[in-house]
């Protein structure tokens, strides 16, 4: 009886990895996979756990000196690759978060020193690279570095094709394309380029907002960013039909009702946002009762 209760929890365990293996990637994590391991190692040997099952030894008896040198060294080999492997990620992990410690104390330059370390001995973590982008980003936010911004760009996109089913990765490129329209006001730029550069961010942000979207559909900010960016972009009715959108998903979104209050007030439509206004008023209030 309590090998099948063994083996049903084990198995329990196997199916509920392996479902969530299905749509994250978890077992990229060590101790998940080792966990795994170990469950089908219970179930392999489930009748042998209870001492009662008597084998007889079976041995492959290796006669020749040169054939176990030979062996011994592959085993020696395979643990110290393994080993250096382990050794590796460790370190990897180490360089990540001395550059998160670097930035929370404004040592820009050390942050991304050390990511960039993390990254060289571990390049397949989506996390170093956001990281990494958002030191970059950083750095164009107090610089209007161009190098920077490029940099960020392509830290966030190797990240997001590491790890495509996060949409919050789609929305951190939007928002970095969406600052890159905000920030074109060089004076000894031409004003036609300008124009043409704002448009292809705003339109760049636009599509990494939907992709954010359709990962995530119930996060209210990217549904409202892509109408902010509709709006720049002169579409007035695509803008107001996202917003409007956010309401029916999340009716407790202020920012949304307020933006939506405040184009009826600039299309004439005093009734419509007047019923916004009342909706902010009741919510506020319900919301100071709890």
């Amino acid at each position: 009886r309590w090998q099948r209760g063994g083996g049903v929890g084990v198995s329990g365990g196997i199916a509920g990895i392996l479902a969530h293996a299905v749509v994250d990637s978890n077992l990229h994590e060590p101790a998940l996979a080792i966990v795994l391991t170990l469950c089908v190692g219970v179930v392999i040997s489930a009748r042998r756990l209870s001492g009662r099952v008597a084998e007889p030894s079976r041995t492959m008896p290796i006669r020749s000196r040169r054939v176990r040198l030979i062996c011994a060294g592959l085993g020696v080999l395979v643990v110290g690759v393994l080993a250096m492997h382990v050794v590796r990620l460790g370190l990897a992990w180490k360089s990540f978060e001395s550059g998160s410690r670097a930035l929370a104390r404004q040592d820009i330059q050390k942050g991304i020193a050390d990511y960039r370390a993390a990254i060289a001995l571990d390049s397949g973590k989506a996390l170093y690279h956001s990281s990494l982008a958002a030191a970059y980003f950083q750095v164009f936010e107090r610089t209007a570095d161009g190098p920077a911004a490029q940099n960020a760009v392509a830290e966030l996109q190797t990240a997001i094709a590491l790890n495509p089913l996060d949409g919050r990765l789609s929305g951190l490129l939007g928002h970095v394309y969406a600052s890159f329209a905000a920030s074109l006001t060089a004076s000894d730029a031409p004003k036609g380029l300008q124009s043409v550069q704002r448009v292809s961010w705003l339109r760049s942000a636009m599509s990494a907002y939907e992709r954010a979207t359709e990962l995530e559909p119930f996060v209210p900010f990217y549904r409202f960013e892509l109408g902010r960016l509709s709006l720049a972009l002169g579409d007035h009715e695509t803008a107001e039909a996202h917003v409007r959108r956010v309401i029916e998903i999340e009716p407790n979104f202020l920012p949304g009702r307020e933006w939506l209050a405040t184009r009826y007030l600039e299309s004439k439509r005093i009734k419509e946002a007047e019923g916004e206004y009342r909706e902010i008023l009741a919510r506020r209030h319900d919301q100071a009762d709890l």
